[in-house]
Protein backbone atom coordinates (compact mmCIF):
# COMPACT_ATOMS: atom_id res chain seq x y z
CA UNK A 1 0.00 0.00 0.00
CA UNK A 2 1.13 3.54 -0.60
CA UNK A 3 1.26 6.10 2.21
CA UNK A 4 -2.15 7.62 1.41
CA UNK A 5 -3.86 4.21 1.55
CA UNK A 6 -2.12 3.33 4.82
CA UNK A 7 -3.31 6.59 6.41
CA UNK A 8 -6.84 5.93 5.15
CA UNK A 9 -6.88 2.36 6.52
CA UNK A 10 -5.59 3.54 9.91
CA UNK A 11 -8.22 6.31 10.11
CA UNK A 12 -10.90 3.81 9.12
CA UNK A 13 -9.74 1.40 11.85
CA UNK A 14 -9.71 4.14 14.51
CA UNK A 15 -13.20 5.28 13.51
CA UNK A 16 -14.59 1.74 13.55
CA UNK A 17 -13.03 0.91 16.92
CA UNK A 18 -14.55 4.06 18.48
CA UNK A 19 -17.99 3.09 17.18
CA UNK A 20 -17.48 -0.47 18.44
CA UNK A 21 -16.45 0.62 21.95
CA UNK A 22 -19.37 3.02 22.19
CA UNK A 23 -21.88 0.36 21.10
CA UNK A 24 -20.41 -2.29 23.43
CA UNK A 25 -20.43 0.13 26.35
CA UNK A 26 -24.15 0.75 25.94
CA UNK A 27 -24.94 -2.93 25.37
CA UNK A 28 -23.14 -3.80 28.63
CA UNK A 29 -24.86 -1.02 30.56
CA UNK A 30 -28.30 -2.04 29.32
CA UNK A 31 -27.63 -5.76 29.82
CA UNK A 32 -26.39 -5.40 33.38
CA UNK A 33 -29.11 -2.88 34.28
CA UNK A 34 -31.84 -5.23 33.04
CA UNK A 35 -30.28 -8.14 34.94
CA UNK A 36 -30.08 -6.18 38.18
CA UNK A 37 -33.65 -4.87 37.74
CA UNK A 38 -34.86 -8.44 37.19
CA UNK A 39 -33.16 -9.62 40.35
CA UNK A 40 -34.47 -6.66 42.38
CA UNK A 41 -38.04 -7.14 41.16
CA UNK A 42 -37.84 -10.86 41.89
CA UNK A 43 -36.63 -10.08 45.40
CA UNK A 44 -39.43 -7.54 45.97
CA UNK A 45 -42.12 -9.95 44.79
CA UNK A 46 -40.76 -12.73 46.99
CA UNK A 47 -40.85 -10.39 49.99
CA UNK A 48 -44.46 -9.39 49.28
CA UNK A 49 -45.69 -12.94 48.68
CA UNK A 50 -44.55 -15.33 51.44
CA UNK A 51 -46.04 -18.33 49.61
CA UNK A 52 -43.29 -18.15 46.95
CA UNK A 53 -40.27 -20.31 47.75
CA UNK A 54 -37.06 -18.45 48.56
CA UNK A 55 -34.22 -18.48 46.04
CA UNK A 56 -31.12 -20.46 46.92
CA UNK A 57 -28.21 -18.20 47.95
CA UNK A 58 -26.24 -18.93 44.76
CA UNK A 59 -29.13 -17.96 42.43
CA UNK A 60 -28.27 -14.23 42.29
CA UNK A 61 -24.58 -14.88 41.68
CA UNK A 62 -25.43 -17.45 39.04
CA UNK A 63 -27.66 -15.04 37.12
CA UNK A 64 -25.08 -12.23 37.34
CA UNK A 65 -22.27 -14.60 36.36
CA UNK A 66 -24.21 -15.98 33.40
CA UNK A 67 -25.09 -12.51 32.17
CA UNK A 68 -21.45 -11.43 32.47
CA UNK A 69 -20.24 -14.46 30.51
CA UNK A 70 -22.87 -13.87 27.79
CA UNK A 71 -21.89 -10.21 27.49
CA UNK A 72 -18.19 -11.10 27.27
CA UNK A 73 -18.96 -13.69 24.60
CA UNK A 74 -20.96 -11.09 22.67
CA UNK A 75 -18.11 -8.59 22.92
CA UNK A 76 -15.48 -11.05 21.70
CA UNK A 77 -17.60 -12.44 18.87
CA UNK A 78 -18.63 -9.02 17.63
CA UNK A 79 -15.00 -7.86 17.70
CA UNK A 80 -13.82 -10.73 15.56
CA UNK A 81 -16.76 -10.43 13.17
CA UNK A 82 -16.48 -6.67 12.65
CA UNK A 83 -13.32 -4.90 13.84
CA UNK A 84 -10.59 -7.52 13.55
CA UNK A 85 -10.43 -7.29 9.73
CA UNK A 86 -9.73 -3.53 9.98
CA UNK A 87 -7.03 -4.20 12.59
CA UNK A 88 -5.34 -6.77 10.34
CA UNK A 89 -5.41 -4.35 7.39
CA UNK A 90 -3.87 -1.58 9.49
CA UNK A 91 -1.19 -3.95 10.82
CA UNK A 92 -0.24 -5.77 7.60
CA UNK A 93 -0.74 -2.93 5.07
CA UNK A 94 -1.37 -5.31 2.17
CA UNK A 95 -3.69 -4.84 -0.76
CA UNK A 96 -4.90 -7.04 -3.57
CA UNK A 97 -4.72 -6.09 -7.22
CA UNK A 98 -7.31 -8.14 -9.07
CA UNK A 99 -7.54 -8.32 -12.83
CA UNK A 100 -11.20 -8.31 -13.89
CA UNK A 101 -13.14 -8.50 -17.10
CA UNK A 102 -15.62 -5.73 -17.87
CA UNK A 103 -18.98 -7.37 -18.55
CA UNK A 104 -21.02 -4.25 -19.22
CA UNK A 105 -20.53 -0.48 -19.34
CA UNK A 106 -23.28 2.00 -18.38
CA UNK A 107 -22.91 5.72 -19.08
CA UNK A 108 -25.76 7.93 -17.87
CA UNK A 109 -24.87 11.65 -17.99
CA UNK A 110 -21.82 12.01 -15.71
CA UNK A 111 -22.39 8.67 -13.92
CA UNK A 112 -20.19 5.99 -15.49
CA UNK A 113 -20.27 2.48 -14.07
CA UNK A 114 -18.93 -0.86 -15.23
CA UNK A 115 -20.10 -4.34 -14.24
CA UNK A 116 -17.22 -6.71 -13.42
CA UNK A 117 -16.61 -10.42 -13.03
CA UNK A 118 -14.81 -9.81 -9.70
CA UNK A 119 -15.40 -11.96 -6.64
CA UNK A 120 -16.07 -9.04 -4.27
CA UNK A 121 -16.94 -6.11 -6.52
CA UNK A 122 -19.70 -6.59 -9.07
CA UNK A 123 -19.91 -2.95 -10.10
CA UNK A 124 -17.60 0.06 -9.77
CA UNK A 125 -17.84 3.67 -10.75
CA UNK A 126 -15.23 5.01 -13.19
CA UNK A 127 -14.24 8.48 -14.30
CA UNK A 128 -16.07 9.94 -17.33
CA UNK A 129 -12.71 10.27 -19.16
CA UNK A 130 -12.11 6.54 -18.73
CA UNK A 131 -15.61 5.58 -19.86
CA UNK A 132 -14.61 6.19 -23.47
CA UNK A 133 -11.40 4.18 -23.09
CA UNK A 134 -12.94 1.01 -21.60
CA UNK A 135 -15.40 -1.21 -23.45
CA UNK A 136 -17.21 -4.44 -22.58
CA UNK A 137 -14.71 -7.29 -22.81
CA UNK A 138 -11.70 -5.18 -21.73
CA UNK A 139 -9.65 -6.03 -18.67
CA UNK A 140 -9.34 -3.65 -15.71
CA UNK A 141 -7.31 -3.92 -12.50
CA UNK A 142 -8.97 -3.04 -9.20
CA UNK A 143 -7.22 -2.52 -5.86
CA UNK A 144 -8.72 -3.34 -2.47
CA UNK A 145 -7.60 -4.09 1.08
CA UNK A 146 -6.76 -7.71 1.86
CA UNK A 147 -9.02 -8.34 4.86
CA UNK A 148 -11.71 -5.64 4.94
CA UNK A 149 -12.10 -5.62 1.14
CA UNK A 150 -12.18 -1.82 1.10
CA UNK A 151 -12.01 -0.59 -2.51
CA UNK A 152 -9.12 1.80 -3.32
CA UNK A 153 -9.38 2.31 -7.05
CA UNK A 154 -8.75 0.95 -10.53
CA UNK A 155 -6.18 1.25 -13.28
Amino acid sequence: MNQEEIVFVNKNYIGEIKLYYNAMKWICIVGMTLTILYLLMRSVFQHNDPTLPADPPYFTYGILGMMTVLLLLLIVLSYFLTIHKFYKDAKECKKIVEQCLILEKNVINADCTVRLDSIYFKQIQILPEDAHRYQAGDEINIEYALHSKHYFGYF
